[in-house]
């Protein structure tokens, strides 16, 4: 089964979910015609120079995911975060540790 990918497009600081068959050095397939986006990205259509334009991407965070479902909720994190490895628990420990420290 095909893994996901969370990108972020350099040229317009775009982010968004696709097939990791799309990332290739540096650079992230993108469909050329706007029709059907999403149903491309899901159905993880093979991306060709004919159909795709190309362009300079890096991947967020240090891991891929086994659904798209998965890599689309990393999206809102990844606005604001390029650390998308660090989970919700990680974070809340995170701040409790400093909350404790303040009460020292």
């Amino acid at each position: 089964m095909g893994r996901w990918e969370v990108v972020l497009f350099i040229k317009d600081n775009s982010i968004e979910a696709v097939p990791d068959t799309w990332v290739k050095k540096n650079h992230c397939a993108w469909p050329k015609s706007s029709k059907n986006i999403k149903k491309l990205i899901k159905n993880r259509y093979k991306p060709n120079k004919t159909e795709f334009f190309y362009y300079p991407a890096r991947i967020l965070g240090t891991k891929n995911y086994a659904t798209l479902a998965e890599a689309q909720f990393k999206l809102p994190k990844a606005t604001t975060n390029s650390d998308l490895s660090t989970t919700e628990d990680e974070e809340k420990k995170k701040k409790r540790k400093h909350l404790i420290h303040l009460q020292d």
